[in-house]
């Protein structure tokens, strides 16, 4: 994947090699959640810069490897990666998650989204994140997340 020489070329590769095979051992999906998601995990800001926490790196904040993140994301977490990461992700709570959630009252999250039910729908997409990085980590593998824009 590292070696393809252009957008298009990862574009066709994640779609008709990764998604196609539709390996669920090796998939967790997290539906329209991952904005709120990568929100909690981080300062409640959206942002495709390289993150200096564990946490960021997880959904945005890794190795971009799209270079029009405009169209398409492709976010890498190396296998080297993924211990300290899963390490990470062990103190995130409900209660945890919860709190950052309702900080994201202060930031330009669409504040109409703001509800009892968006937030049980982002920690109900999050909860198997920790044990998919976990399995990943101990199967040696590296995690990409897609996004189509």
């Amino acid at each position: 994947m590292l070696s393809l020489r252009s957008d298009d070329e990862l574009r066709e590769y994640i779609q008709e090699d990764i998604e196609a095979a539709w390996d669920e051992a090796h998939l967790l999906e997290t539906d329209k959640a991952w904005d709120a998601i990568h929100r909690c995990l981080t300062d409640g800001n959206l942002s495709l810069a390289p993150s200096s926490t564990l946490l960021g790196k997880l959904i945005l904040g890794g190795r971009q490897l799209s270079s029009d993140t405009q169209k398409y994301i492709v976010n890498l977490i190396e296998h080297g990666e993924l211990s300290e990461i899963s390490a990470a992700l062990k103190p995130v709570t409900k209660e945890w998650m919860h709190t950052r959630y309702e900080h994201l009252r202060n930031t330009d999250y669409p504040q109409e989204l703001i509800s009892e039910q968006d937030w049980q729908y982002t920690w109900d997409w999050f909860s198997g994140i920790p044990d998919f990085i976990a399995r990943a980590d101990r199967e040696g593998r590296c995690v990409v997340f897609t996004v189509d824009q």
